[in-house]
């Protein structure tokens, strides 16, 4: 008898954890590899009896894979951003004080349409070099999680998450790639025994008794900090502990000791 393992990966639930701990993963192969071997472990220590096998049907990895697009050299999109400007007193203030000292530097007219004017010009430049920025780090994401992709077979790489940009607060927010991740846990149930959430957000939950109630075994990975008995994981929830049929902790100092990661 063989039991179908399938994995469920929020990529950005990982990286925030890995990155909380301060560590990289050095090769992502070897490192799902452990993850899927601990879990198998897990697992059967929770059969009564003779365990099956287990084989790996896929890793499914979320991970975001566009941004807001904005040509901010376009009259459009500068006329929006001059009402976010002129909304937002704060941020209109700060550049404003800046913008009017350095008028007042140069001899040039500090009069408050001239101000405001100057101050809004900077504030453009700061976030169109913003914008280009995080664009720049997307793209360098999408050419690593491209690469991963085509390097294995057993791990597919989904960029289904999309990072809204809130120009006024430079903050990026993320959305659909823990809708995605819940959709296809249960639309795929049919191919799986075993599903392994790699994601500590209690916004699975609703999937998980889904698949439950369709007679599949679920277990959820959790990341701690430091080394056993340490008990305190991050960014897990305590309500997806108690749901899930298994947990299996990955302690930091075992990733560094297997060289599964690094500082």
């Amino acid at each position: 008898m063989e039991s179908r393992l399938a994995v469920f990966v929020d990529g950005s639930n990982l990286f925030g954890c890995l990155q909380g701990f301060g560590l990289k993963v050095n090769n992502y192969e070897d490192f799902y590899e452990y993850v899927v071997e601990r879990a198998v472990d897990s697992w059967k220590r929770c059969i009564v009896g003779v365990p099956p096998t287990v084989r790996l049907q896929r890793i499914y990895w979320y991970v975001v894979g566009s941004i807001d697009e904005w040509d901010l050299a376009v009259p459009r999109s500068q006329s929006t951003m001059r009402e976010l400007f002129d909304r937002s007193d704060e941020v209109r203030k700060l550049f404003c004080e800046e913008a009017g000292r350095d008028l007042a530097a140069r001899n040039q007219d500090t009069g408050g349409a001239a101000v405001a004017d100057e101050a809004f010009r900077r504030f453009l430049r700061d976030r169109e070099a913003w914008l280009a920025d995080k664009t720049r780090l997307l793209d360098g994401m999408n050419r690593f999680h491209h690469a991963v992709s085509s390097s294995t077979d057993f791990i597919e790489v989904r960029a289904v998450g999309h990072w809204k940009v809130d120009f006024i607060s430079r903050t990026l927010s993320e959305k659909g790639l823990d809708a995605s991740l819940s959709v296809d846990m249960v639309t795929t149930a049919d191919h799986y025994d075993i599903g392994l959430i790699v994601s500590g957000d209690a916004d699975m939950l609703p999937s998980i008794r889904h698949a439950k109630r369709l007679g599949r075994q679920i277990g959820a990975v959790e990341f701690v900090r430091g080394h056993p008995p340490e008990k305190v994981g991050r960014g897990f929830s305590s309500k997806l502990r108690v749901e899930a049929d298994f947990v299996l902790r990955i302690y930091a100092t075992d990733l560094e000791r297997e060289e599964f990661a690094s500082r």
